[in-house]
């Protein structure tokens, strides 16, 4: 009745006794008012939704979007949405590593940029390198996540794996804090169990001395 089994610990302290820390830093691309890009951890968001059908992230992320698509790069992967969140096509081992900026134009063509060449490419998700351009190319840029939208994640999508219901548990089974918590439950027992003991003592005593 008390949904401890569906309620989700929220407690930074508890969670680092899971050995769980949640991030306490991100990255977000603001495509237009209605969409951002966060990466919190290994994981990328769009607005507050994990996306789960890509892998996780190990380093860093680029995002821009033209007219219909939003185009995602990280390094060796490229991955096209559209403006709805739903993935059209992803590319594993994209040849380009090591991109720096990401930008599109006002013909729809994307851009990669690295330290030192220029790639073009479309929603085919083919990049060729390009000496240069007249095209006006507009460059996302990105920014720390506030931490009033990692902690939102944080608790819609890091820490729902432990309940109340098994921190109460694992403190019965004496599994919270290791050895200590095992010594610390069977003192306690032992305490209790001399309070029950001498407190009935003591009203057995009052109860004898007011019937002399």
């Amino acid at each position: 009745d008390l949904n401890l089994d569906k309620t989700p610990i929220q407690s930074s302290f508890l969670l680092n006794i899971y050995g769980i820390h949640p991030p306490d830093s991100g990255q977000t691309f603001e495509i237009d008012k209605n969409i951002s890009i966060h990466q919190i951890g290994n994981h990328l968001f769009w607005n507050n939704k994990k996306i789960e059908n890509i892998t996780l992230i190990e380093d860093f992320f680029l995002a821009t979007s033209n007219t219909k698509e939003v185009l995602i790069y990280w390094p060796s992967h490229l991955a096209l949405f559209n403006a709805n969140g739903e993935l059209i096509e992803l590319k594993e081992g994209f040849p380009i590593k090591n991109a720096k900026a990401i930008g599109r134009d006002t013909e729809n063509n994307f851009y990669l940029k690295t330290i030192s060449e220029l790639f073009i490419g479309n929603s085919d998700l083919t990049f060729n390198v390009v000496s240069n351009t007249d095209k006006k190319i507009t460059w996302a840029n990105s920014k720390p996540t506030d931490t009033q939208t990692i902690n939102a994640l944080n608790r819609t999508n890091f820490q729902n794996d432990i309940h109340y219901e098994r921190l109460i548990i694992d403190i019965h089974n004496g599994n919270i804090f290791g050895y200590l918590n095992k010594f610390l439950l069977d003192f306690l027992s032992v305490f209790f169990l001399l309070l029950i003991l001498s407190g009935l003592y003591i009203w057995f005593r009052k109860l004898k001395f007011k019937s002399n």
